[in-house]
């Protein structure tokens, strides 16, 4: 099955922001086991305060030292509405969040156990085979 993300990003709620873009990657990070939580925004330096008084944020930084994107994780993202995690109260949609905010969203994740690299561009054409795997694995 198929599942159009441009027509799901737009069925969000506008009420959709930046704060539910890091809610949704702290409860991510938490989930996954992390101990620790870091978060970096960055913003246009050369942004005119005439036009705009309150800060643009061009990107956001998010590291943890969680289990990463095993390949479970990455089935389970892969899934629109999945069922994984359910009991902890996970609806399955909620990285589509971060397309509501950002064009396009950078994934690099490390996976220790298995000695490899995952990284991934997540647009609304994400496909299973965006998911890019360096290293040996075990």
């Amino acid at each position: 099955m198929k599942i159009n993300l441009r027509s799901q990003i737009k069925k969000l709620s506008n009420r959709i922001n930046l704060f539910s873009v890091i809610n949704e990657a702290v409860v991510n990070s938490i989930q996954a086991g992390s101990t620790k939580i870091t978060i970096e925004f960055f913003r246009d330096s050369e942004q005119s305060e005439l036009l705009d008084d309150k800060p643009r944020i061009n990107s956001v930084h998010i590291s943890d030292n969680g289990e990463g994107f095993n390949q479970k994780n990455r089935d389970s993202f892969s899934e629109y509405g999945t069922e994984n995690k359910i009991s902890e109260g996970c609806k399955g949609i909620g990285r589509l969040c971060y397309l509501k905010v950002f064009e396009d969203v950078s994934i690099e994740s490390l996976i220790k156990a298995d000695a490899v690299k995952v990284e991934c561009r997540f647009t609304e054409n994400f496909q299973d085979s965006d998911f890019n795997i360096l290293g040996s694995g075990p």
